[in-house]
């Protein structure tokens, strides 16, 4: 190398040039790469430290990257009534339960002989929530059983009065659909099978005889039949049949007293059907109903529209809803099936 001064040759152990004197290395130069080492050594450092502490943090704190669930104290008045979260069992009244937040939860409260109570919880994340059940008894049918029949008188009321429908079902039919396969696979056979549509239509010539009594009209008549179907204790596949999933006949709802929302869903299509109504079924990913299309020009609400028709929704599990109206937990542009009552 050579001094860049006057130009002679040095090596690389001269400080100083041995030619003019001057300084060959300079200090600027000579501590700059000093320097940069050390702030590369700074820069790793800082990295490696905040990697460190990333992975304590995942290892140590991982509540910090989930979301805390909500929780719901229910009390039931009976006490020691069933808790469902959907269709899982969470214990009896009164308990507390995690559900997940901001979704929203379909809750469900039930004893033997009282109205299965219902409520769609939706809470932020962490939010505490109390619920106070009073369940109400429910309208059991009167029974008078023979040897080969169930006896059944349903009482219910709609628009200020009383109503009611004797049947004689047999025991040999219905030990013959308990012995049937129960999937959800097709709703529409259940309510369209021959001996139930017989049934069917026995309850809807007594419901039409004392709608004609009482001067109503077509609609009223329609929504007396849903009554009936609506008054139907609410009652889990687990809590009746211990199954995750049992879809009953028609003739099962009746001498059982009651289902879930398919089998209330086809009760209700197969009686609406014997009616003269034109029936769909809805099925959504944890619910049915029914669909319904209106005879009448101020029809409105909400409705799917299915072949080109407005099939108008029809709650099928309380009292009280009409035609049209839907929980608010339920989209109808998120239907998975429609299957026509024929």
């Amino acid at each position: 190398m050579y001094c860049r001064f006057c130009g002679y040759e040095i090596t690389d152990e001269d400080v100083y040039c041995p030619n003019c004197g001057k300084r060959c290395i300079s200090p600027i130069a000579d501590e700059k790469p000093k320097k940069r080492s050390k702030a590369v050594f700074l820069v790793l450092l800082a990295v490696i430290l905040v990697l460190g502490a990333g992975i304590l943090g995942v290892l140590f704190a991982p509540s910090l990257f989930t979301v805390e669930n909500a929780t719901v104290s229910v009390t039931s008045s009976p006490a020691g009534a069933s808790v469902y979260v959907g269709d899982t069992y969470m214990g009896k009244a009164p308990l507390t339960i995690s559900i997940l937040p901001d979704i929203p939860t379909d809750i469900y409260v039930g004893l033997d002989k009282y109205v299965t109570w219902t409520e769609s919880v939706t809470l932020a994340p962490g939010e505490h929530s109390t619920l106070y059940v009073t369940l109400e008894l429910a309208p059991t049918p009167v029974v008078s059983d023979t040897e080969e029949t169930f006896e059944r008188v349903y009482e219910w009321k709609y628009n200020g009065h009383t109503f009611s429908a004797p049947l004689s079902l047999s025991k040999e039919k219905y030990a013959y659909y308990q012995k049937l396969g129960h999937s959800n696979l097709n709703l529409v056979k259940y309510a369209t099978d021959s001996y139930n549509r017989r049934v069917m239509a026995e309850i809807a010539g007594g419901i039409k005889a004392q709608a004609e009594s009482l001067d109503f009209t077509n609609y009223e008549t329609m929504m007396l039949a849903a009554s009936f179907v609506q008054s139907l204790p609410y009652t889990t596949d687990k809590e009746t049949t211990g199954q995750a999933e049992y879809v009953r006949y028609p003739i099962e709802t009746l001498v059982d007293g009651g289902g879930d929302c398919e089998d209330k869903s086809i009760l209700m299509a197969a009686l609406l059907k014997e009616l003269g109504c034109d029936v769909v079924i809805l099925e959504f990913r944890d619910h049915a109903a029914v669909g319904v299309k209106a005879e009448r020009d101020d029809a409105y609400g909400s409705y799917a529209k299915y072949g080109g028709v407005k099939y108008f929704y029809l709650e099928t599990t309380k009292d009280g809803w009409e035609l049209g109206e839907i929980p608010t937990e339920y989209d109808l542009n998120r239907i998975d099936k429609i299957g026509k009552v024929t």
